[in-house]
């Protein structure tokens, strides 16, 4: 948790997380660019994050084919609204298309590496050894009380 918190700290001083409905009308008005983002950013923090917006539905009882627009809605969230720089063609492929597979390749690694049917301490352990790729998995187990049995 503290690390989130000083994730959104940083990520509040700077320039692209300047949002408002200034920069949302901007943003929807002005349409769509190919942006010349770095390699890490297009092909390694956009399919993550696409991969978080996938799980999150996965985690939900959501199959394959409901979750992934779950990707690209988040991902077109995002571009409209998050960040005050135009929303780009290739943010959105690379968040939606990438994050699925991501997204897929995860969510079955973790359900063969977590035991369903194991609660209390053990299942909170797993759950949070895996949290960095199912992070909704974890605040899921923890909402059913999976943890607390």
């Amino acid at each position: 948790m503290f690390l989130l918190l000083q994730l959104i700290g940083i990520c509040s001083t700077m320039t692209f997380s300047r949002v408002g409905f200034n920069s949302w009308n901007h943003n929807i008005q002005t349409g769509w660019e190919w942006d010349q983002d770095r390699f890490g950013m297009n092909f390694i923090v956009h399919p993550y994050s696409g991969s978080a917006f996938f799980n999150a539905a996965r985690s939900s009882g959501y199959d394959f084919w409901g979750s992934a627009p779950f990707a690209a809605l988040g991902s077109l969230e995002w571009e409209y609204f998050g960040e005050n720089t135009l929303p780009s063609y290739n943010d959105i492929i690379n968040t939606t298309v990438d994050g699925v597979f991501l997204g897929e390749v995860t969510y079955r690694v973790g359900s063969n590496i977590l035991d369903d049917q194991s609660t209390g301490i053990e299942r909170f352990a797993g759950s949070f050894l895996f949290s960095f790729f199912l992070p909704r998995e974890l605040s899921a187990d923890l909402h059913r009380g999976k943890c607390s049995e």
